[in-house]
């Protein structure tokens, strides 16, 4: 019947959108043929791109590449990438208030030279300083009579650019508008058609010596909610929020098939007294009757 149709392609699109809305691909890039001893030298996330898992897989000359592919905290995957070394994690959006999600990138912070293929050729330097602020030091050099920016593999001190983060804001991950570091995020192709306008940054000192990872959001001005999540036994929110709409439409689904059931019922019986033939012998309604129903 058509109700049963109306059923399943809701179930369809909700079951469609809860899949499609937490997906990412988190990829790791490692310098050299090993993807064991070494942490990856960056590693970048993109949403909803077909993903594909694979492990210490070639990706370009003098390198190699890891792909996890992520349903539920891109965030924790890219940590686990990391392991036991130092990183700044950079998430990047489209609004004013970090709310949708374009991608992110993840720095190695041993304040090495670093770059390669899945840079897309951009080198740069990454740390921490005393004060527990941090920093990325892109390294561009214009190519060409109309100033094309290419990645500098010497990361020469004259060809330095500088993104930062203060330990507040950096603490906090602050939502902060992009402004002047848009010619660091720029350089990052992705599949998306919007600009990023905002970020916020994590870091490996996210980490507690518990071992658990305070995540937080954050407005412009750097007030902040925390919550402290203890490891992989807690659902996302977008699962919570996944199964609330679940349960709603459910809810609904049960009512309208209800009063469409009950619907049918007044009409049989109204078509048992008012149609002229009325039921056979039998009590089964007429053929006018049935017609009249379906």
């Amino acid at each position: 019947m058509l109700w049963h149709h109306v059923i399943l392609v809701v179930v369809g699109v909700i079951i469609l959108e809860l899949v499609s809305a937490t997906r990412y691909d988190v990829m790791a890039g490692y310098l050299g043929s090993d993807c064991n001893s070494t942490a990856p030298y960056v590693v970048y996330v993109r949403s909803n791109g077909g993903c594909q898992d694979g492990v210490c897989y070639e990706y370009g000359a003098g390198e190699r590449a890891s792909t996890e592919c992520s349903k539920e905290d891109y965030l924790q995957d890219t940590r686990d990438f990391f392991g036991d070394s130092p990183y700044i994690i950079h998430s990047l959006y489209s609004d004013d208030d970090c709310s949708t999600f374009e991608f992110a990138v993840g720095f190695l912070a041993t304040n090495s030279c670093l770059g390669g293929n899945l840079s897309s050729g951009f080198y740069f330097q990454s740390s921490f300083d005393d004060d527990g602020s941090a920093m990325v030091i892109p390294y561009f050099v214009e190519i060409g009579s109309k100033g094309a920016m290419a990645g500098d593999s010497s990361c020469s001190a004259d060809n330095a650019m500088i993104a930062e983060m203060d330990i507040d804001h950096l603490q906090n991950h602050s939502c902060v508008h992009i402004g002047a570091a848009s010619a660091l995020y720029n350089y990052f192709v992705t599949d998306s058609p919007n600009s990023v306008t905002s970020y916020r940054w994590h870091s490996s000192n996210d980490v507690e010596d518990s071992g658990n990872v305070t995540n937080g959001s954050a407005s412009g001005e750097g007030t902040i909610a925390t919550d402290t999540s203890g490891g992989d036994t807690s659902l996302s929110s977008g699962a919570i929020v996944g199964i609330a709409i679940g349960g709603v439409v459910l809810v609904a689904i049960v009512a309208v098939s209800t009063c469409y059931r009950h619907q049918v019922k007044a009409t049989f019986t109204k078509t048992d007294i008012d149609e002229p033939g009325g039921p056979d012998s039998h009590g089964i309604a007429s053929d006018a009757a049935m017609k009249q129903i379906y």
